[in-house]
């Protein structure tokens, strides 16, 4: 397999029209053709968010190690592919602390193609719109969020944020910034409740 540069936004970008499961989705409604973090966006979105990112120095910060997989918890052909669910663990470091990482990967082999690609389920997602990449799925197998250090996602995006400030020179209260994002994230907060994880 190809080694991409997290670094670098062709390269994302690369990785993301080769491997990332939801781009250019067919069955996406309107020019929304891309499923990122619970949202459907279009690809213009999806390259200024991943850009962003880069400036902020937000994948400048996080270094990626080793990765393990379990066993499958699913495997089994569908009318849109071969559908594999694995539970993966990894290690990395950001802001010069170490992360350990739980999480589902939803892959998907196109059987025209024999090309797998990669969707990671991170627990915000609503069910109509998983219904939608993956039919009939959350009816076979219970899905885990994904965990970084035991803090899902809306807890983690503030230990970011938190760790992000505590390393640069801000011109905003540190408590005004976090309230700010605890109330941008109320939505995603909502879904891992109702998806049963809070």
């Amino acid at each position: 397999m190809k080694n991409y540069d997290v670094r670098d936004l062709d390269a994302i970008l690369e990785y993301s029209n080769s491997m990332y499961y939801p781009m250019n989705f067919k069955g996406a409604i309107s020019k929304k053709d891309t499923f990122f973090l619970g949202e459907w966006i279009s690809k213009k979105e999806f390259k200024q968010n991943t850009k962003t990112a880069l400036m902020g120095g937000d994948l400048m910060q996080h270094k990626f190690g080793a990765f393990s997989f379990g066993k499958p918890k699913i495997n089994y052909l569908s009318d849109y592919g071969e559908i594999c669910v694995v539970p993966v663990h990894s290690q990395s470091v950001m802001y010069e602390r170490e992360i350990s990482t739980t999480y589902d990967s939803i892959y998907v082999r196109n059987l025209q193609t024999d090309k797998w690609k990669q969707y990671v389920y991170l627990g915000i997602e609503k069910k109509e719109d998983m219904d939608l990449l993956f039919p009939g799925l959350l009816s076979k197998v219970r899905l885990s969020q994904v965990l970084n250090n035991n803090m899902d996602y809306f807890d983690f995006n503030i230990y970011v944020a938190n760790e992000m400030m505590n390393q640069k020179r801000t011109f905003v209260p540190k408590e005004e910034v976090l309230a700010e994002l605890k109330k941008r994230l109320k939505p995603q907060y909502e879904m891992l409740k109702l998806n049963g994880y809070k």
